[in-house]
């Protein structure tokens, strides 16, 4: 039992790290573990001394990569960077999640389940071993839906917890699988293909690009900054993230340069389901309806699904997934205003 307390405190600690979401999966298990060890005290010094080996080399790890030193035991709180506690005060600043994008409470269980699990829906609920494991994961959803902003990735402990936890349909059992397989398929390759599968296009594009000044990324992955090329060459590159229409403008009208201006150049990288960029776009068969900030394209990547301009709910899903779908695409504009 010595080791098994070891490794599920390795774990625990590694779990935190890796992903600050993951106590919500630990909240139901921790509840039964707490009842073993009132009966079996002598463990929990075990249980904190691999904790804290594994915090110590956790913490030593984290700061050499972004500070580049050493922890120092003499001065720990100024020399060490903790990243689970950066990460939690960051997500518990509402103006920081409005940045990435906020949703609706019931976002994890109605659509995000639905694009993790498919077919396996039924069977979660109606044909599933009510045991630890699906408990771990319901908890753990329910934990993760107080938060305003819910990404389907946030779930994906929970995905191998209630497909163990299900029990294979008596009837209909090879139209199951074949429904089963041909989700997997499908999700496959619009996840591993399609989802942002622009944005090292668009790297790749920018690297051989001239006279840029700065970059903006709306809507999409943050992109790897090593390889655009310009690192160090004085281009400044801002992910905006899920920043909100109006700001987004206010920070384009800001920092772009006049249409009398050749250079350096502001590039706005976003996807073309993007539908409020409309009124912005220049070209012939364009109506420009507001002048403040004119886009003109420069580079188009067809092969890019941005998924996470979803919104389910002030568009609907008919219209939400006409326009993501139909609007497939990764743009790079170039940024003017009118002076």
């Amino acid at each position: 039992m010595a080791s098994a307390c070891c490794g599920l405190a390795f774990i625990g600690v590694l779990g935190i790290f890796n992903r600050i979401t993951f106590p919500a999966f630990l909240v139901a298990p921790a509840i039964q573990l707490l009842r073993h060890l009132f009966t079996r005290r002598l463990r929990i010094p075990l249980l904190l001394v691999a904790g804290v080996f594994t915090l110590a080399i956790a913490v030593t790890t984290d700061t050499e990569i972004y500070a580049g030193v050493r922890p120092e035991l003499r001065n720990l709180r100024d020399t060490t960077i903790f990243t689970p506690l950066n990460n939690l005060l960051y997500n518990l600043n509402s103006e920081n999640l409005a940045k990435h994008g906020l949703h609706p409470f019931w976002q994890h269980f109605a659509v995000n389940e639905l694009q993790l699990l498919g077919p396996a829906i039924p069977l979660v609920w109606f044909s599933s071993r009510r045991n630890m494991l699906f408990w771990s994961a319901i908890v753990g959803i329910a934990a993760l839906s107080c938060f305003p902003h819910q990404e389907p990735r946030f779930l994906l402990p929970a995905v191998p917890l209630l497909l163990a936890s299900v029990k294979m349909p008596k009837r209909f059992t090879r139209a199951w699988v074949a429904s089963w397989i041909i989700f997997n398929v499908v999700l496959g390759i619009l996840f591993g293909s399609f989802h942002q599968g622009g944005v090292v296009p668009a790297q790749r594009w920018l690297a051989t690009q001239e006279d840029i000044g700065k970059i903006y990324w709306w809507k999409t992955y943050s992109p790897p900054l090593w390889l655009d090329g310009h690192v160090g060459d004085g281009v400044e590159t801002k992910d905006l993230m899920g920043l909100p229409e109006d700001r987004l403008l206010s920070e384009l009208f800001n920092n772009g340069e006049c249409e009398r201006d050749k250079l350096p150049r502001s590039l706005l990288v976003a996807p073309a389901s993007a539908t409020f960029l409309d009124k912005y776009l220049e070209g012939p068969s364009k109506k420009r309806l507001i002048a403040t900030v004119r886009l003109r394209e420069l580079w188009r990547y067809g092969r890019h699904v941005g998924l996470d301009d979803l919104d389910f709910a002030e568009d609907g899903i008919w219209l939400t997934l006409r326009r993501v779908l139909g609007r497939r695409g990764l743009v790079v504009w170039q940024v003017n205003k009118k002076c």
